[in-house]
């Protein structure tokens, strides 16, 4: 449940705790505990609730806005008096949203906002905030300025308290998280752009399109604990960070973890990874050190034009079940520092508050690993591993969205009808859906459920876009969009998301493999080929990878090198029933057409009475042998069946080789897929 809220909403933060840290950590640690401390005691007693700690820093929230400011007072009073910790706290007031876990609403960005303008031993407070306490006798102030607040609209009237003991900084004091001056340079080509609008307008409505994209890798984890057990977890504070980057903007492009371990293992430095990818910016984190439930986090962030240059390093010492809000807290951090603006969305995701069992990280981690792979062995491993994840932490989202998408890939390769599927997966995503509602993951696996299995083509595309609406950098979800725009007929459409997925991950398998078939399926099969043997170099037991080479090989009519691939995919069943060698050899003794005959002998004969036959593969196989009643026949199965593979005939290739029967265009019709 959530309820919507008016708040005083508090945020304090300790300067200079990155530094000290590096110090004396026992002096940093020693700090927070008692700025703990006090802050918990003083909350509750001030009628306060606490809402979060991250960092070294803490938001809170009060009913009333005098007890806030009471409250802010009398913390600094106590962090100065003996300890002398030296603390920073912001407090507004607005709307909020308040879940039983986290707490969203601008009105918190804006708290944030200004506690960042705030110095040690300073509490500051919006304009209005200041209009609900300023008939209190108790409580002075002092006006300082107006301030343009990074990210917030309109300007904003920040006051000081005054009260005896507290800090009220002077105007010059005053930095933070505010809004950058634009130079005399920008002020003067914005005058000249008016100027070309009035001369020229299409041409300055192209130059003002013109917006740099930024490109961030995020390096291979270090774990520098000495504790080989923990790789999997270092790997996975990293990638959950990756997912968390992957929301912030599309004017920010992401490089996912699959291509830059790829270069690093490779031998790749900094500036040979910034000029093949046009890097602007490279984050590096490591895990220094482990006590107990706590880890020492260490992100670096690193600019890189010509040279590298590191804009900073920090240290964190945070709960393992707290890794979630790090990482939001982090992203904020780096989306400030390199000018990025978080969307709406973005701010909504990044604002969610969950703490989640660290096994169960790991374990999610891991399934997502083997689902990768995409090959029937390893998807029912993923499986098994998120359905641990599940009994490790069941109020967490995520596994949910991983079963989902093993059993959409499960009936995908025919290993679950969709009669049996559907349900089971819809059951799945209602509960990724409750535990958290703007799941990308989720909306993913909706998509491919929707457009693979239910062949409900808006519900899939709609799916598709709030999926990209979440994580506008996910290549997996940009692949499958493209693989469903390729069954609509959308080529270009198709053809641009393929190459968005490769820019965003360009060394990983599966996004060479699914964009192998879509270059293929419009038309150039030797990109095809040159990607799926890409994908082979990188892995070469990828079944997409395999699926994609042969697939490109058989349309170029290179049968020899398709069926080194046919043989590959299907040897584990061939060698199982004993045929293996049999087909080997008449493919090699008698040719392709005798082979295929055999091969649709063995599928009817024997795979069939087992279930097994794949009556998609095989109309195909019977059109390849000019055999095109018994291709009718073996479509309108596997229409009756729901394959989930049908939507495939509706592609540009198939189109071209079949659009002159009547057979054919009644079958698109019936799929409610393009005719024309």
């Amino acid at each position: 449940m959530s309820n919507r809220r008016l708040a005083a909403i508090m945020f304090t933060d300790i300067e200079g705790y990155t530094a000290l840290m590096q110090r004396s950590e026992v002096e940093a640690m020693g700090f927070r505990a008692a700025h703990r401390k006090i802050f918990d005691s003083l909350t509750t007693k001030f009628n306060g609730e606490i809402i979060q700690y991250y960092g070294d820093g803490t938001l809170s929230i009060f009913d009333s806005a005098v007890d806030a400011v009471k409250c802010g007072i009398a913390m600094q009073l106590a962090f100065r008096k003996d300890t002398q910790i030296p603390v920073r706290i912001g407090i507004h007031s607005g709307d909020i949203v308040l879940t039983e876990d986290d707490i969203i609403g601008d009105a918190v960005n804006v708290a944030s906002r200004v506690e960042s303008l705030a110095v040690p031993g300073s509490v500051l407070i919006s304009d209005k905030l200041f209009d609900e306490i300023k008939n209190n006798s108790d409580i002075k102030t002092v006006y300082l300025d107006t301030f343009r607040l990074k990210n917030v609209k309109p300007a904003l009237g920040i006051y000081a308290i005054s009260n005896d003991g507290l800090v009220v900084p002077p105007r010059k004091a005053i930095t933070g998280k505010l809004e950058k001056e634009k130079s005399v340079t920008k002020r003067i080509l914005a005058g000249a752009a008016i100027v070309l609008l009035l001369v020229a307008a299409w041409f300055v409505q192209d130059l003002l399109q013109v917006t740099k994209e930024q490109t961030i890798v995020l390096l291979p984890p270090k774990n520098y604990t000495g504790e080989e057990d923990l790789d999997y977890l270092v790997e996975g504070v990293h990638d959950l960070l990756y997912g968390d980057l992957c929301k912030v903007s599309d004017k920010l492009r992401v490089i996912s973890p699959f291509t830059a371990r790829a270069l690093t293992n490779a031998g790749k430095s900094m500036s040979e990874i910034a000029a093949e990818l046009d890097v602007d910016y490279f984050l590096e984190t490591s895990i220094s050190c482990v006590e107990g439930d706590n880890l020492c986090i260490n992100p670096r962030l690193v600019e890189f034009d010509t040279e590298e240059r590191q804009l900073w390093t920090e240290e964190y010492f945070e709960k393992k079940g707290e890794i979630l809000n790090f990482n939001h807290f982090l992203v904020n951090k780096i989306a400030d520092d390199i000018n990025i603006q978080l969307t709406p969305d973005a701010e909504l995701a990044l604002a969610k508050s969950s703490s989640v069992d660290t096994a169960a990280i790991d374990l999610y981690l891991r399934g997502e690993y083997y689902l990768d792979q995409f090959n029937p062995m390893t998807i029912a491993k993923a499986g098994e591993l998120f359905k641990q994840a599940i009994a490790k932490d069941p109020d967490w989202g995520l596994p949910y969205a991983g079963l989902s998408l093993v059993i959409a890939y499960q009936m995908q390769l025919g290993f679950i009808p969709p009669a049996t599927g559907i349900p089971k997966l819809n059951e799945y995503l209602a509960l990724a859906f409750e535990l958290d509602p703007n799941s990308s993951r989720a909306y993913l696996a909706k998509a491919i459920s929707a457009g693979w299995h239910e062949w409900n083509w808006k519900k899939a595309e709609t799916a598709f876009l709030e999926s990209l609406r979440w994580d506008p950098n996910d290549p997996l979800c940009r692949g499958f969009y493209a693989h469903f725009l390729m069954t609509q007929r959308r080529n270009d459409e198709a053809l641009k998301q393929g190459q968005v997925a490769e820019r965003l991950d360009p060394l990983r398998p599966f996004v060479l493999g699914l964009n192998s078939q879509v270059v293929g399926q419009t038309g150039d099969h030797e990109a095809a080929l040159a990607k799926a043997e890409k994908a082979l170099s990188i892995d070469p037991d990828h079944f997409l990878g395999i699926l994609s080479a042969w697939g490109a090989l058989n349309a170029k009519g290179d049968h020899e090198g398709a069926f080194k691939y046919l043989t590959e995919l299907n040897s584990p069943i061939w060698e199982k029933y004993g045929v293996a060698d049999l087909l080997e050899q008449t493919f090699n003794e008698h040719g392709r057409i005798a082979f295929l005959k055999e091969y649709i002998r063995f599928n009817e004969e024997i795979l069939a009475k087992d279930g097994l036959l794949n009556n998609f593969y095989q109309a195909f196989n019977y059109i390849d042998t000019n055999n095109y009643d018994k291709a009718w026949e073996s479509f309108e199965q596997a229409l009756d069946r729901h394959n989930p593979n049908m939507p495939y005939i509706s592609t540009t290739y198939h189109y071209n080789m079949l659009k002159g029967y009547p057979e054919y265009l009644a079958l698109l019709k019936r799929m409610n897929l393009p005719t024309e």
